[in-house]
């Protein structure tokens, strides 16, 4: 193993310290300068205070404006929608006409429901024919 050994001698100047130097100078140069770069011009400017005479008798309060009856609606069934007859604030009746969905889904469900019943038809006039031969054949022993 090696041991380091400290030299007291302080190091020879190099081209570090050339570079160090000049950089230090160009940093505190600017700073030697007897008048400022620009001088700040004061424009005048034309100002008019305006004062409510009222506004003494009126008070301002932060706050949110919320309906007395809210009611959430919905449709009984997932859709998207096609036609709003009804924007945000107007009055409306019981029975009046809101929104409309896109028939597309609605007409594809009903086919695959319609199909569901078909199968099911089908199966129960098997199951029906089937009973009706097991009962003869068991009639005739």
């Amino acid at each position: 193993m090696g041991t380091w050994a400290m030299s007291s001698t302080p190091a020879e100047p190099g081209p570090t310290h050339a570079c160090w130097l000049l950089c230090l100078l160009i940093m505190t140069l600017p700073g030697c300068r007897d008048k400022p770069l620009r001088e700040a011009v004061e424009r005048p400017v034309l100002f008019t205070e305006i004062a409510d005479q009222r506004s003494a008798s009126y008070a301002r309060f932060a706050g949110v404006i919320q309906p007395q009856y809210e009611v959430a609606l919905g449709f009984r069934v997932a859709g998207r929608l096609a036609t709003r007859h009804a924007e945000v604030g107007d009055r409306v009746r019981k029975g009046d006409l809101l929104a409309t969905l896109e028939p597309g889904d609605q007409q594809h469900r009903l086919r695959a429901r319609q199909a569901e019943l078909g199968r099911a038809r089908s199966a129960w006039q098997q199951a029906r024919d089937e009973q009706t031969r097991y009962q003869q054949l068991y009639e005739r022993g």
